[in-house]
């Protein structure tokens, strides 16, 4: 049985960006890199208008992942913005979580939703970029399509070749 559909309410919703940054979004294959612009852009705009808590965070944003794009940093300067030092489940960093918690963060819980992805599953097991740089990224330079050229800055801003 499906549950009770909710309607969303200005006063029981937050948006949560995460992982919306410079290294990681040009990895997106479900929209075009426009269209995904534009609805990321969207977003923020509804989150502006309406008032919404919104919270930011990133994961390891010193590292090939990169900041956080200007666009959404901008539009909303008022949300806290979490940067995770290595955690790729942003639920495994305190911050965030007690961030969340002071919004209406129940509605998909209650509904028992949870929606992961292969890179969903991924992070979940191994937890902290700083577990194994290499060796994870790995993973990724093999099965996402231009990561490798993130992988590659990231050697060469290390001092690597």
């Amino acid at each position: 049985m499906a549950p009770k559909y909710t309607r969303l309410d200005r006063e029981n919703c937050a948006f949560l960006f995460i992982d919306h940054q410079s290294g990681l979004i040009q990895l997106v294959r479900d929209f075009e890199a426009d269209e995904f612009k534009n609805n990321v852009e969207a977003l923020v705009d509804i989150a502006k208008y309406f008032k919404i808590p919104s919270i930011l965070t990133t994961s390891f944003d010193s590292g090939p992942n990169g900041p956080i794009v200007k666009e959404i940093a901008r539009g909303l300067p008022d949300a806290p913005l979490i940067r995770r030092p290595g955690q790729i489940n942003a639920m495994d960093n305190e911050e965030f979580v007690n961030a969340i918690k002071k919004t209406a963060h129940k509605r998909l819980s209650q509904h028992g939703v949870q929606l992961l992805n292969w890179v969903a599953i991924a992070a979940e097991l191994h937890r902290d970029w700083r577990n194994d740089i290499e060796g994870f990224g790995k993973i990724w330079t093999d099965h996402v399509p231009g990561y490798w050229c993130l992988a590659q800055s990231y050697e060469v801003a290390k001092g690597g070749k």
